[in-house]
């Protein structure tokens, strides 16, 4: 990809600390992936990392319930083979929502409810 768009495509290697600081200027994250059994049923923690910082993702089909999940809540675009997508820069609004995304599906407080539902059917 770096040598398809030399001036658009930067490969940058920062400390874990500055990550988030990084991110926050882009305005997609992309999760490639094979479709294999493995990646059919994966959970990339790089997919709410990305949306945390404010990104929509670029996500391959079939990644886990991602893919699903990135259509559904219209928080990036599905990676189809030959097809085409059109990428806008992401608004401010968008940012704080694609935020709200992971507040409201991917924290601990939003699935205190199916912990705790998990943890009766163990105890």
């Amino acid at each position: 990809m770096k040598l398809q768009f030399p001036n658009k495509v930067a490969n940058k290697f920062v400390k874990h600390k500055d990550v988030t600081q990084y991110l926050s200027a882009c305005d997609y994250g992309i999760l490639l992936r094979e479709d294999t059994v493995t990646n059919r049923v994966a959970s990339p923690t790089k997919f709410a990392e990305y949306l945390s910082a404010g990104l929509k993702v670029l996500i391959s089909e079939n990644i886990g319930d991602y893919s699903a999940f990135t259509k559904q809540n219209n928080c990036g675009e599905i990676l189809k083979e030959h097809a085409e997508i059109s990428l806008q820069k992401v608004s401010i609004d968008e940012r704080k929502r694609m935020i709200d995304l992971v507040i409201k599906n991917f924290t601990k407080d939003a699935n205190l409810s199916a912990y705790q539902k998990l943890l009766n059917a163990i105890t």
